[in-house]
């Protein structure tokens, strides 16, 4: 995290942001217990506003302020984000929460540190209510300005809060327990001073831009570089990726559609011309070996990065070296044999053996729709049994079932970081309706869609996301030249202008 950034409030702080959260609240210098998150319903907003709202005194000593995005008028926005601030605006009014809670329509980049500030000059707690959480910049970023944090249980959190002693983990189903230590910490002088001074301390220690280079020098000394060994397999030209500055992420449906006209031939040439700059990576829901068949097929070389399985493996290179820290992060807390049982109790669905199925993913046929209760039906079961899980839904007959810390997403935000690409810097092609978180946040994304396909419902309205006119392969060279890749690689002049996406015809 950026230590300049993310800082404690200096004195007499008054930031522009206070002035919108006091016109929602009757004592604006309360302490606030700050939720900062999208309008999505895993972060479980809707949770905290129980918890603060069925506890009996917790109104009367602390505001509650919920930044969930930036929005104009809620029965425009899309179904998902429509639902969750529908449902804030019900159960502010259920509890009768007015004058307790801020919930304001804008907010700015500049605005997030100053938001944490305020929770600290405040003696408040941020606190991330989400169903689960994979990582949890958040948290240190609070925890860097000295507010106490409160987080979920599952997931990231747990390492963070172990890490820094700077707050508590909450069990997010349980609001009663929620609200309670809420004021636990409000409520202790002490106990606060402890989690905001350990905050500071900790994100210094373990979080910080330096101690993460003094902890990546740790290992690389004595790292002896391995000898090249020749593959069958046509390979582009020995790439460090120390080296590159950005990153072309195609999705294997993208890359295989439309070839034709030399235009694989030319990206492959395009990629050797620039392999000291250019890291390339290929991404599928499909295993490793089919993926690895379709590019031999294609006379495509073996790329920089493979992410397959659903992005629980990542594989690097010509050798295929597999990144074992990725595995071991995304194992924790999966439960693989419950999974498997789970699914094969579900009816509708048809499994192939355990012995079959991947050490980090199940693979599952609905087999009979008419009789399959359906994803949400089966989301649900997984949670009220506390297995950690995510369930994509490939097409209309397959799903599989990965640990809740693995996704094609977040797999390729851990390969940037790994390899410290900004994530500005990485143009991620897809062509799937799974590929959309992938897509979502800070990459330059684009959507090709296959010949005669639909656009797929949603995509076409994620930010910084390009739809492609062409298909196939000529959609893929029409994103590099939108986002001028191989130049400025960046949002094309117009878009920086006025914020949004050139309109693209389908």
């Amino acid at each position: 995290v950026n230590l300049d950034r993310f800082t404690p409030p200096p004195p007499d702080f008054n930031p522009a942001i206070a002035a919108e959260l006091a016109r929602f609240l009757t004592n604006p210098d309360k302490p606030m217990v700050l939720a900062l998150s999208r309008p999505d319903e895993r972060k479980n907003i809707a949770t905290l506003i129980e918890a603060f709202g069925q506890h009996p005194t917790l109104r009367e000593t602390a505001n509650l302020v919920i930044v969930a995005g930036n929005r104009d008028d809620i029965r425009d926005m899309d179904a998902g984000p429509r639902k969750v601030l529908t449902d804030i605006l019900l159960l502010i009014d259920y509890y009768d929460l007015y004058g307790h809670v801020a919930y304001p329509r804008y907010h700015s980049p500049d605005d997030v540190p100053d938001l944490y500030r305020l929770v600290t000059q405040s003696r408040g707690v941020f606190i991330n209510p989400a169903l689960t959480e994979p990582f949890g910049l958040t948290l240190i970023e609070a925890a860097a300005a000295g507010a106490p944090v409160l987080a979920t249980e599952d997931g990231g959190p747990r390492d963070i809060i172990k890490a820094c002693n700077n707050g508590e983990l909450i069990n997010p189903l349980d609001p009663a327990q929620i609200g309670e230590r809420i004021e636990a910490i409000i409520a202790d002088p002490q106990r606060w001073q402890t989690y905001s001074e350990n905050g500071i301390n900790g994100v210094r220690k373990h979080y910080s831009w330096d101690a993460h280079v003094s902890r990546y020098l740790e290992k690389v000394r004595g790292l002896t570089v391995a000898e090249h060994r020749s593959t069958p397999s046509p390979s582009l030209p020995d790439h460090d990726l120390v080296l590159a500055d950005r990153a072309l992420i195609i999705e294997l449906s993208a890359l295989g559609g439309l070839g034709g006209n030399g235009l694989r031939e030319r990206l492959i040439q395009e990629l050797r011309q620039r392999r000291r700059q250019v890291g390339f990576g290929v991404v599928s829901d499909r295993p490793r070996r089919e993926v690895l068949a379709e590019l031999k097929a294609m006379s495509v070389p073996v790329p920089d990065v493979l992410i397959t399985r659903g992005g629980t493996q990542i594989h690097y290179g010509p050798r295929l070296t597999r990144d074992e820290g990725w595995s071991r992060h995304i194992a924790h807390g999966w439960q693989a044999d419950r999974v498997f049982n789970l699914l094969a109790e579900t009816p509708g669905l048809k499994l192939k053996p355990r012995s079959a199925q991947g050490v980090l993913a199940i693979h599952a046929f609905i087999d009979e729709p008419d009789v399959f209760p359906g994803m949400e039906s089966l989301k649900q079961q997984l949670l009220e049994l506390d297995i950690h899980s995510n369930i994509i839904e490939l097409n209309r007959a397959e799903i599989l079932a990965v640990p809740v810390r693995a996704s094609k997403g977040y797999a390729l935000r851990y390969f940037a970081a790994q390899w410290g690409i900004d994530l500005d810097r990485i143009l991620a092609v897809g062509g799937e309706k799974t590929d959309e978180d992938m897509l979502r946040g800070n990459p330059l994304g684009a959507i090709v869609l296959p010949e005669g396909g639909d656009n797929l419902p949603g995509m076409d309205r994620l930010d910084r996301v390009l739809v492609t006119r062409e298909h196939g392969l000529a959609g893929v060279f029409e994103a590099i030249e939108y986002y001028d890749f191989f130049g400025r690689c960046a949002l094309p002049v117009e878009h920086a202008a006025d914020g949004h996406d050139k309109e693209v015809e389908k």
